[in-house]
């Protein structure tokens, strides 16, 4: 499915800002709605599914009924349906994920082998429970039919004066429209025969447009299409909370017959040893192989698992406030997806369209009295000032960030917050605590279990001490962590951590491997689309691989590639890539062209926070400058390298000093 770029506008009112979540029917892009003043979810779908005409009208008949269910604390609101040559798009509440979460869906929950606290398992399914329950309420008769982790967002809001995450059903009723696009009358069990062998307890594979649901969460009845209502859907639910408490799926096999043998002849994983009797219990009467058997209504598996938190906790569970306190967790939900299209713009490097909106996010979580929403905030403008090169502005940001999480007692935020005051300090040049912060977090990451974190902190452990100069510890740390992004399938992440390799092999000298691994971060990226931040370093690390090999134009072809990338970055950027391309025109003898970009370089790098890159600067200009007899314009920037160097510690402030009693001595 080909992608919408970014700034594409959708009938003149949607724009997209940023890269879809794909899944298998279409995709979700993050937007901006610039007549409403407000971030949605803008949903799309394969052309195939809906090119039938009446396909099409039924459709868009089922949409416009998820658009009239409203507001409600756990369902995800659709604002409206368009259509928009040759595509229908659903304009949805955009939902911001936690911290730190790869995306907003509960999938970014289940980690295998994790069972999730008893707490999180009874109040997720409580929300799911609540918003299936309002569905049936306002459209009797209403069947979801694809009921699992990916329909369901956990927002980075929070249930009204709790620690709970608010979760929200999404995709209502679509499923039974798409089934209609049938073409073919074959029976199930034949159609599932035809299919490759798949691994379906690993990806989020749906059977096929004529099949409704998905493998691991399909009850008996859709596998043999039989009738279907209400007990579908509790089958599902059944299915989810086995997932939530077992750390692993409710069903094994790795292709479409053993899964359907496995529902329908009721072969189950048994739940792990120590599972509450009252919650196993629930879980296997939603998971009866007959309907009649399970639970008749979503009402009384709420009172159930209310009974079994009552118990647990000898309080009532959490509900969803009063009318104003719905109308405020709104209100910071607004916060949060402003927050979360900054972080999409961030996320392809344009740090310029991102500050607004964490600007604005920063904006309502003051005026709501959201420490959340405030620390979150914070937070990303400090990586904005971090990318920025303000690695002292960062570290302000993050451990403001951090005093608001220590407070609320969140180890998993404050963990996340110290990640990136460590970068901060890495960036300062104060590595001895970045390595001890680094390690702190590299340990909790390990044993919650989040591989992501833990594949991001390796790899800023083998920047920081590729920055000690200590390779043998930076090529292993980084190894480490492309290892887990090639595992685990993170791409973005994958292509920036081959290119911090490539410069660990640039700095060893290993020019072959040090271009290997630029060229393979920049393919990367250009297959997945975005993050300008990474083109950049690819295409500057491998025109340093070039200017290595003395091959200097050809750096300088590749330096002005990036440069046209950090022009919408920052002026630091800009600044550092103008530093090269003035140095390979020093090499190639062309002073003129290599005085021109050197005082860019300097003028855009002024507010820098870099030091060091300013001194190397002012020092290489004032040699040129006294190469050309402009010694009265030379002497003070190189006295100004002697003074940063100082300042920072660096041997190079001998460098200097020398040149300065050098020029002295040949004056008199």
């Amino acid at each position: 499915m080909k992608h919408l770029a970014v700034g594409t506008k959708i009938e003149n009112q949607y724009v997209i800002a940023g890269s879809p979540l794909e899944g298998g029917m279409g995709a979700v892009y993050p937007c901006y709605d610039i007549i409403e003043k407000r971030p949605v979810a803008l949903k799309t779908f394969k052309s195939e599914l809906l090119s039938d005409r009446s396909v099409r009208a039924h459709f868009l008949s089922e949409a416009d009924a998820w658009i009239k269910l409203g507001s409600h604390p756990h369902i995800v609101r659709c604002y409206e349906v368009l259509y928009s040559e040759p595509n229908t798009y659903l304009a949805l509440e955009l939902i911001a994920p936690p911290p730190f979460r790869i995306n907003a869906t509960l999938r970014s929950w289940l980690i295998h082998g994790y069972i999730l606290p008893l707490n999180e398992i009874l109040t997720f399914s409580l929300q799911i429970i609540r918003g299936m329950q309002y569905a049936c309420t306002k459209i009797p008769g209403f069947v979801h039919l694809d009921l699992k982790p990916e329909n369901l967002l956990v927002g980075a809001d929070k249930l009204l004066g709790t620690k709970t995450n608010r979760l929200r059903v999404t995709d209502f009723g679509l499923m039974t429209s798409l089934e209609k696009s049938a073409k073919k009358a074959n029976t199930i069990i034949t159609e599932l025969e035809s299919q490759e062998p798949t691994n379906y307890a690993s990806k989020d594979n749906r059977l096929s447009a004529r099949v409704m649901g998905t493998p691991l969460y399909m009850a008996p009845e859709q596998w043999r299409k039989q009738s279907l209502g209400l007990w579908t859907d509790i089958y599902a639910f059944g299915c989810i909370m086995y997932e939530m408490s077992a750390g692993q799926h409710v069903v094994k096999g790795n292709d479409i017959k053993s899964l359907y043998s496995a529902h329908c002849k009721n072969e189950l994983q048994p739940l792990p040893i120590g599972t509450p009797k009252l919650i196993s219990n629930i879980i296997y009467q939603c998971l009866s192989l007959d309907p009649q058997d399970r639970f008749a209504s979503w009402d009384k598996i709420e009172a159930a698992l209310e009974e079994v938190y009552f118990e647990t906790y000898g309080k009532s569970p959490p509900n969803s406030g009063s009318e104003e306190e719905i109308k405020r967790t709104d209100r910071i939900q607004i916060g949060y997806s402003h927050l979360g299209l900054g972080t999409s713009y961030l996320g392809m490097g344009d740090l310029r369209s991102a500050i607004p909106f964490f600007e604005k996010a920063l904006e309502i979580g003051n005026l709501e009295s959201s420490d959340d929403l405030i620390a979150n905030s914070l937070n990303n403008i400090g990586r904005i000032y971090q990318l920025n090169g303000n690695a002292e502005s960062a570290i302000e940001f993050a451990m403001q960030a951090i005093e608001i999480s220590q407070k609320a007692h969140d180890e998993s935020t404050e963990m996340h917050y110290k990640l990136n005051l460590a970068v901060a300090y890495k960036n300062t040049g104060n590595f001895n605590s970045a390595i001890e912060l680094y390690n702190v977090v590299l340990n909790y990451f390990r044993v919650t279990g989040f591989t992501k974190e833990m594949a991001t902190t390796l790899g800023n452990l083998g920047v920081v001490y590729r920055l000690k100069k200590d390779h043998k510890n930076a090529l292993e740390y980084m190894s480490q962590a492309l290892a887990l992004d090639e595992k685990h399938g993170y791409r973005v992440d994958e292509a920036r951590d081959s290119v911090n390799l490539g410069n660990i092999y640039g700095d060893i000298g290993d020019i072959s491997n040090a271009k290997r691994y630029f060229e393979k971060g920049l393919s990367i990226i250009q297959e997945i689309g975005g993050d300008d931040i990474g083109q950049f370093a690819s295409l500057n690390g491998i025109g340093q691989c070039f200017s290595s090999l003395k091959e200097f134009q050809t750096a300088i072809d590749y330096y002005k590639k990036a440069l046209g990338i950090a022009r919408n970055l920052s002026s630091y950027h800009e600044g550092f890539v103008l530093a090269n391309i003035g140095q390979s025109y020093f090499m190639l003898n062309d002073v003129d062209n290599s005085i021109l970009n050197f005082e860019k370089a300097l003028s855009l790098l002024s507010n820098t926070e870099n030091l060091d890159l300013v001194a190397g600067v002012s020092y290489r200009l004032a040699m040129l400058y006294y190469v050309i007899g402009k010694i009265s314009e030379a002497k003070p920037l190189a006295k100004k390298a002697e003074t940063l160097w100082r300042k920072i510690g660096s041997p190079q402030e001998m460098e200097a000093r020398e040149l300065l009693l050098m020029w002295e001595k040949n004056k008199s």
